[in-house]
């Protein structure tokens, strides 16, 4: 089709050349004219399939990109990676390891440290869940207790110099956060008559999956416990039009971290919004990464058993900053061990995996509760 126009165009072109050459008064001028037409008319069409042509390239590039990481996710791929994961399930298994495998291990206490690879194939999994993390501020931390200072926003101002006068002192500008990482972790039972190839496939095709969901959801578990108790309860509300004006009512500087948080049922509620004439008012849009925006801002929906009202049946949204009102402490790493003596009678290997992190509260001066009964 493009070939052709192209042919199209370029005869158009001649023909133009050749009546310009010619110039032989009005009938040319009106006939130069129609060509011009025509040659804008191509032009049009060569330039959409241009368009069509670059849209659908970009679209098999996402589509290969997002196969590698899948690929990745699954270590589908070959390389030094698969040693590693070789490595530390020969060394959590208790088997023999020659000095290349113990040197591709990292040793903590009575476990090992997963590698980088396998933290970066646990985010991409992590992906397929709701997490809230991503949405708070997180910091990385080395220790397992500390504090850390924080600044605080509020009405501070400068003073006025007087000459021969001391510096007034100034209110309080800092707010420390005493922080006490906890380990949380899963056991995971494997039995004992694995090969080492099965081993390898164990940390892919269990630990992995397995503990990447009960991550998510105790990260998750952690966050909504510090939302719910500090929301302030919106008053009076009947409708979703109350949830748009606690997110316009929030301070401006709060604004670009604020995010609107509900259940499978507020977000069934939001999509079966009509007007007067039963046409949808459309209050949720997806962007093209697949995030939900509601007002401008992102919405996100979580299980009915994690976000539930007071009272049962109700709509309820929390809207917040989760950048400004949770410090998420993370010590990087996880922590993976083993030990035969817990699961004995069924013969089988306990696989223990630990995560570490602390969640605490700053700043909760964007934090709402709308809840309201849906109406009829």
């Amino acid at each position: 089709m493009k070939d052709k126009l192209l042919a199209l165009l370029n005869a158009k072109n001649a023909e133009k050349t050749a009546l310009a050459q010619r110039a032989d008064g009005v009938d040319s001028a009106e006939e130069l004219r129609s060509i011009n037409a025509q040659i804008r008319s191509i032009s049009n069409e060569i330039e959409t399939i241009n368009e069509l042509i670059k849209i659908a390239d970009e679209s098999e590039k996402r589509e290969k990109e997002r196969e590698k990481l899948v690929l990745v996710a699954q270590n589908r791929e070959t390389g030094a990676s698969s040693e590693e994961y070789r490595a530390i399930a020969k060394v959590i298994l208790k088997r023999d390891v020659t000095p290349e495998e113990r040197a591709l291990v990292t040793v903590a206490d009575n476990g090992a440290i997963l590698p980088e690879e396998f933290v970066n194939q646990l985010q991409l999994l992590r992906k397929g869940f709701p997490s809230l993390k991503k949405y708070c501020h997180v910091i990385p931390i080395t220790g397992k207790t500390g504090k850390m200072p924080f600044a605080t926003i509020g009405t501070n101002k400068l003073s006025k110099l007087v000459s021969g006068s001391a510096i007034p002192e100034g209110s309080k500008v800092t707010e420390e956060i005493n922080y006490s990482i906890d380990d949380y972790g899963k056991i995971i039972p494997v039995e004992n008559s694995l090969t080492d190839d099965e081993v390898v496939g164990l940390i892919q095709n269990v630990i992995t999956p397995e503990f990447a969901e009960a991550s998510v959801l105790t990260e998750n578990d952690e966050i909504l416990a510090i939302i719910a108790a500090n929301a302030d309860a919106v008053t009076g509300a009947t409708s979703y039009e109350d949830v748009e004006a606690a997110m316009n009512g929030v301070l401006p500087s709060l604004r670009s971290g604020l995010v609107t948080i509900t259940n499978l049922s507020g977000y069934v509620y939001l999509k079966g919004l009509k007007d007067g004439e039963l046409r949808p008012l459309n209050v949720i849009t997806t962007l093209p990464d697949g995030t939900d925006v509601f007002n401008g801002r992102p919405l996100i929906v979580m299980d009915d058993a994690d976000v539930a009202p007071t009272t049962p049946g109700d709509m309820i949204f929390y809207v917040t900053n989760l950048w400004a009102l949770v410090k998420f402490f993370d010590r990087k790493g996880y922590e993976i061990g083993s030990s035969k003596e817990v699961l004995f009678n069924y013969n089988q290997t306990a696989i223990r995996v630990l995560e570490r992190f602390d969640v605490q509260k700053l700043d909760d001066r964007a934090c709402k509760k709308i809840e309201f009964t849906k109406p009829a």
